[in-house]
């Protein structure tokens, strides 16, 4: 009875992950998709400003996931992060009128810096030898968290006549202008290094291409059928399966005249 109770739960939890990857399809995101369309006119160059506002709407719908900060990812994250963050203040950079660039470039530097040494003091905190006594680490974290602010204020008012142009989206485009204000990196104005030109097509195939079938697609009760499975009817089976295993303990018990 065990063996086949076992069996039972083994083939309902692994067969089920194993339909999953035998179903599964690898699907673009609609921002890959669009990526796709504009990329190579945008990176030679030769793109027009509606090209450049896509492309900017596929980076921030990266550059906005949460799991680019993901400890599971972090070898893909310390590649691709850095390089969609300037490729992103690149192309802003481009969209920024000839007047108001060395404004601009000033104002991501200035946030960059501050927010840079906000990290390292967070990261020296939890090395021994240079963490800061209590009293000492809150002020300076305070007074730097202020100098934050005041600097992504001052971007955010060098950005605002242009954010129009930067950010089209009707629907979430407040959600993406606070990813251009915070994630904007301006190493590279004039020209992206190379190895960015060659790589970002792999780093958006990374984070926007999702592994998708009729299991994952398909909604029940609300939910999408692979979770409802999972969470709900796998945890019902589990109890099934030991209300099953009582109620024949004790029936075989009761054959063989032995009570606890």
């Amino acid at each position: 009875m065990v063996l086949i109770l076992l069996t039972i739960w083994a083939v309902a939890v692994f067969g089920f992950q194993f339909l999953l990857r035998v179903m599964e399809k690898p699907v673009p995101e609609p921002a890959l998709t669009e990526y796709y369309q504009v990329n190579e006119a945008v990176l030679s160059g030769q793109a027009s400003l509606e090209q450049k506002q896509v492309f900017i709407q596929s980076l921030t719908s990266v550059l906005g996931k949460q799991y680019l900060r993901d400890l599971g990812l972090n070898k893909q994250n310390a590649t691709y992060y850095p390089m969609l963050k300037n490729t992103l203040g690149w192309v802003i950079y481009d969209i920024i009128p000839a007047e108001n660039k060395t404004g601009f470039k000033s104002a991501v530097d200035a946030y960059n810096h501050s927010k840079k040494e906000l990290n390292t003091l967070l990261t020296n905190q939890k090395t021994p030898g240079r963490m800061l006594k209590q009293l000492a680490f809150e002020r300076r974290m305070g007074e730097l968290e202020q100098v934050i602010i005041v600097k992504k204020k001052a971007l955010i008012v060098e950005m605002a006549p242009y954010i129009d142009q930067i950010i089209v989206d009707p629907v979430m485009g407040d959600v993406r202008k606070t990813v251009v204000y915070s994630q904007t990196t301006c190493e590279y104005q004039d020209q992206l290094p190379q190895e960015y030109i060659t790589t970002i097509d792999k780093a958006m195939d990374f984070y926007l291409v999702h592994n998708r079938s009729a299991i994952t697609d398909y909604t029940f009760f609300g939910f999408p059928f692979h979770y409802f499975y999972t969470a709900i009817l796998l945890l019902a089976l589990f109890i099934a399966i030991c209300w099953v295993y009582a109620f024949n303990t004790e029936r075989i018990n009761k054959k063989f005249g032995i009570e606890d």
